[in-house]
């Protein structure tokens, strides 16, 4: 029974530290409510999924298949509770969950190299399986600070899953690289050859490394991009304040040039009263008033024709 419940909470907890990754891709772009609402539902499917998969191993037995099979498909209610919750494309969650998945199919082997080279030996089927969801979760918790940085800086920018048919192999690439390897482990058996074994951990292994090698190439050539965008537009904002600052320097001269000739008009039509000479005095205002609309018009023309 003790060993029963061991394999069941393990199990959840697996199934909720692939979870944390996803959540370290996207938590830059989720605000404090959704994170805590996030939470709240994937502790209370896990919960849940303990006592599930307590009622399986207690029912079933805790063997090769019930495990596997515990592993393969007990993530489904986590990423729809996931993708729920998180805002975004699709394609964007489906990418993190390819790469989580892939990591963890990492671990997965690790842990097996480590049972079968030192916890094999007059060990029964069920402690050789407790034993490998124990290392499972203990490498988890060994390679955190790791994880935690890589899926941190995982998530490519979102112009890169706006491209079609691009954004669907960048999203199931990873999922194509690991399938083979997971319908070959979805047997009966427990342990495979050390050969399998090793199989199984090069190919993915590089392929990880090297897809986050790219993809954070990418996300700086985007950045790059992004940049020189900034800088051409920082560039028309300082040329469009030279040309208004250009323009203000020429209405000073114009309301300069004005206000002297205003000035002149005054005093020569002060003079003109002073002497009692009224009929000039109306007749330069007059011309003065002709010219002024006429100003005023070729002003409103020319602006129509801008």
């Amino acid at each position: 029974m003790s060993q029963t419940i061991l394999i069941s909470a393990i199990a959840a907890l697996l199934q909720l530290s692939d979870s944390y990754l996803r959540w370290c891709a996207f938590s830059n772009e989720l605000t404090r409510k959704k994170t805590t609402l996030l939470w709240i539902n994937l502790f209370g499917w896990s919960a849940a999924s303990f006592v599930i998969y307590f009622l399986i191993f207690d029912n079933s037995g805790i063997t090769a298949e019930t495990y596997k099979g515990v592993l393969m498909f007990g993530w489904i209610p986590y990423l729809v509770i996931f993708i729920y919750r998180v805002s975004g494309e699709f394609l964007r969650h489906i990418f993190i969950f390819n790469m989580s998945a892939l990591w963890s199919f990492l671990q997965h082997n690790w842990s097996s190299w480590i049972v079968a080279a030192f916890f094999v030996e007059d060990r029964t089927d069920a402690e050789i399986i407790t034993m490998h969801a124990a290392l499972y979760l203990i490498l988890f918790v060994v390679t955190l600070p790791v994880e935690k940085y890589i899926f941190s800086k995982l998530l490519p920018p979102k112009e890169l899953f706006k491209s079609r048919p691009q954004a669907m192999y960048i999203s199931f690439l990873p999922l194509i690289i690991i399938l083979p390897f997971i319908i070959r482990l979805a047997d009966d058996v427990l342990l495979h050859s050390w050969e399998e074994r090793f199989s199984r951990i090069c190919l993915p292994f590089m392929f990880f490394f090297l897809y986050v090698y790219i993809l954070n190439s990418t996300k700086n050539f985007y950045r790059q991009k992004i940049f020189e965008r900034l800088n051409q537009r920082l560039k028309e904002n300082l040329f469009a304040l030279k040309e208004y600052n250009k323009f203000i320097q020429e209405n000073r001269k114009k309301v300069s040039l004005m206000r002297h000739d205003l000035r002149h008009s005054y005093r020569l039509i002060y003079t003109l009263l002073e002497e009692g000479n009224f009929d000039k005095a109306r007749e330069y205002i007059v011309t003065q008033k002709k010219l002024l609309d006429s100003t005023t018009r070729q002003a409103i023309e020319s602006e129509e024709k801008n």
